[in-house]
């Protein structure tokens, strides 16, 4: 029986998850604009991947196998978005711009890894479906658990590098040594279509700023849309 979910799990997310990651944006390396695009594209992504999860923790009170095989597809799933996010900047990590190539590091860091987490939260349930692992309740169980999910929280936490490295991409840095950060290397209308892109993406709360209770993906968000509206830097020459 658990080999014939298994087998119907593997078939859903096949069947169900996008067939592809596709990415039609221009790729520029060293384009602070073009990577933000990106970096905007891999969040999306990423919120979906957060936006898979809608199951309880299975318990002894619930059907464990089914419920216990129900977390697994959606963690399948959210490995599929995860994975596209990271597709989408993995490229920018050879960059020679060095806020660019540190921004794409680290979302590709934290996507790979909540993947890589992810497949040990799965490796645990089937360590229950398969007997090896008598109580799904004991200490030891619970505590593992428990674990994964706090390591993946710290994950995340480092995901706003990336928003703070892109947005030193997208400025023009200083003639002099010791010279200060001060005008924008994109247009007005560069500017303008980010901010769209993010709000697009991850919805309108983005213009309040970053607020306790929001994902570090919406926090991202936030942050970079925060700085896109920064009135104090001087304008590029259109």
């Amino acid at each position: 029986m658990h080999k014939l979910w298994a087998g119907l799990l593997v078939f859903l997310v096949f069947a169900t998850a996008d067939a592809a990651c596709i990415n039609t944006r221009e790729i520029k390396k060293g384009s602070g604009y073009t990577f933000s695009l990106a970096l905007i594209d891999s969040f999306g992504y990423a919120k979906s991947g957060l936006e898979r999860f809608s199951s309880e923790v299975p318990s002894r009170d619930t059907n464990f196998v089914s419920s216990a095989g129900q977390l697994m597809y959606e963690v399948k799933l959210a490995a599929k978005d995860y994975e596209c996010a990271a597709s989408i900047v993995a490229s920018y990590k050879s960059s020679k711009n060095e806020a660019i190539q540190t921004a794409a590091e680290a979302a590709y860091r934290v996507y790979t890894s909540i993947v890589a987490l992810d497949q040990q939260l799965i490796n645990e349930y089937k360590k229950v479906l398969d007997g090896k692992v008598r109580d799904a309740e004991t200490s030891a169980f619970v505590e593992r658990i428990a674990d994964l999910a706090a390591r993946k929280d710290e994950v995340w936490k480092t995901l706003p590098i990336a928003s703070v490295s892109a947005a030193h991409a997208l400025v023009a840095l200083p003639k002099t040594k010791g010279g200060k950060l001060e005008q924008w290397n994109i247009i007005a209308a560069q500017r303008n279509v980010l901010k769209i892109e993010i709000r697009k993406t991850l919805g309108e709360m983005v213009t309040a700023g970053a607020k306790a209770g929001q994902s570090s993906v919406e926090a991202c968000g936030a942050l970079l849309y925060e700085f896109l509206s920064n009135t104090e830097w001087k304008r590029r020459s259109e």
